[in-house]
Parts: structure tokens; sequence; C-alpha cells
């Protein structure tokens, strides 16, 4: 996924999901994983060995993440007041985009 195409995602997510109206991949009701933000980036970094990739700030006082490992595995997260939720996840990530948009 390009940065474009990722900032484009992220500023739908923004648009339309908050912690407590998470996105739902593909119809699947599944909920938001919720926690303290410190305690999120650590389960991600140990369980998944994915780290901060891209971070944008909000006006209205939260933001976007996009945490991956080199591996492909990735997990977007929205962030507001010290709680974080993860809203998708995936697998293919590429830090370079292939082809063109």
């Amino acid at each position: 996924m390009t940065l474009r195409k990722l900032a484009l995602a992220a500023a739908l997510a923004a648009a339309t999901c908050t912690p407590s109206h998470p996105a739902l991949a593909e119809g699947e009701p599944t909920p938001a994983a919720c926690a303290p933000y410190g305690e999120m980036t650590e389960t991600l970094r140990r369980r998944f060995g994915e780290t901060l990739r891209l971070s944008a700030e909000e006006q209205r006082g939260f933001a976007l993440e996009f945490f991956a490992n080199p591996d492909g595995s990735w997990t977007l997260v929205i962030r507001r007041d010290g709680q974080a939720c993860a809203i998708a996840s995936g697998t293919a990530w590429r830090g370079e985009p292939q082809g063109s948009l």
C-alpha cells in the first residue's frame, strides 16, 4: 500500500471510526481490541514484531497510527487520550510500493 493510499484510508477511517465505533473489515463483526496506548504498542512489538511506521494527528484530538513488521503483518490503531484501539490488521504489507497507482 502506498503512502498516498494509506493516507486516504486513514482519512476515511478518521471520518467514520471512533474507539466506540470501529471499522469492520468485509462485514465481519469483530470488535476493536482496545488498551492503554503503552500496553497496545508493547503488545504489537512483542507479539507481532510491529513498530510504528506512520502517525497522523487529527485536529479533534486523536491520531491514526500504522504499525508494521518487515515480514508483512500490519495493524491500524486509533489513539486518543492515552487509549488505543486496533481498528484493522492484515498481512502482505510492503515498505516500498510496487508498480504505479
